[in-house]
């Protein structure tokens, strides 16, 4: 689900708490997204972006198909003899593009075909002036520590182009990734893919953003039972003022309204749709805000 572009027509449907749970399948390969995000200090800028915002939005709307499970599609990868395996590959010519340096990189496989090819993610170490869509480095950005994989640097995930390699391109076993870091992939390269996700509990984590009892959560905190999630909602007002006032902040081009004082526990076993996901720094402006509400409220009843 594209939510930079779409809270406009969604937004009627979460007033009349009815939750749209229709998302385009499979990967969706190298759309380009502009997101401005403080916790990298990568800045990129790309022509044409509402346009090609819209034609997304369009796209999914005409051909809606079933939602991915992460589950199954966790079964899958495991499910492949090479599935999770990180290799030092060979890049397709066609995918390379500026510097022609770095033709050779990580690569996540996550299948193989028919035809004993493998499909999965690139990955890279270099994070200037390169080619690759934005949103692999800001809200949606995995890494791959040195501290816990075979690699010279820590990598991030190119999970927006999904890449099919011929056996041949392939140089040499590095490592596999573990359960943490494919859940992680699994479900960024879905979002990133403008696309939403079911799945347990169990797999949820900070910053994420779902739908759960037709209403909408941020989940700010997790322990080993239930993640904690408080309620928002999409809001198409474009008089309030983000920044200032702390019943809203922002997630990309959107807004939301925070729902102080409506909260929900989701244990592990519960299932719920993911839709969304904000990184650390979007997290800390919404504590802040929290704060900032619980000390008006404060000051209300003293004055009183």
């Amino acid at each position: 689900m594209v939510f930079n572009k779409i809270y406009d027509k969604i937004s009627d449907y979460f007033c009349k708490t009815v939750v749209v749970k229709t998302l385009k399948q499979g990967f969706v390969s190298d759309i380009q997204f502009k997101e401005n995000q403080e916790e990298n200090n990568v800045t990129t800028t790309f022509s044409d972006i509402e346009k090609m915002d819209m034609v997304e939005v369009e796209s999914l709307q005409e051909a809606p198909s079933p939602m991915q499970n992460l589950d199954e599609l966790i079964s899958n990868v495991k499910a492949s003899s090479k599935g999770t395996h990180i290799y030092w590959a060979d890049m397709n010519v066609s995918d390379v593009r500026g510097d022609t340096s770095h033709t050779r990189r990580p690569f996540i496989v996550i299948n193989e075909t028919k035809e004993s090819q493998l499909t999965g993610f690139y990955t890279t170490s270099c994070l200037k002036k390169l080619h690759f869509s934005e949103r692999c480095f800001t809200k949606y950005r995995t890494v791959l520590s040195t501290q816990k994989y075979c690699l010279k640097k820590p990598s991030v995930v190119l999970h927006d182009h999904l890449v099919t390699l011929n056996q041949e391109q392939v140089l040499g076993y590095i490592d596999s990734v573990d359960y943490a870091d494919l859940v992680k992939i699994l479900k960024m390269s879905q979002l990133s893919a403008g696309k939403s996700l079911e799945l347990s509990g169990k797999n949820l984590s900070c910053g994420d953003i779902v739908d759960f009892e037709l209403a909408r959560y941020l989940i700010y905190s997790k322990d080993r039972t239930f993640s904690y999630g408080l309620q928002i909602l999409p809001i198409q007002n474009n008089q309030v003022d983000p920044i200032h006032d702390f019943h809203y902040f922002f997630v990309g081009h959107g807004i939301y309204e925070i729902c102080f004082g409506k909260y929900s526990s989701i244990s592990n076993t519960t299932p719920v749709v993911l839709t969304d996901h904000v990184g650390d720094n979007i997290l800390s402006v919404v504590e802040n805000k929290r704060n900032q509400q619980k000390q008006y409220v404060k000051k209300s009843k003293v004055s009183k």
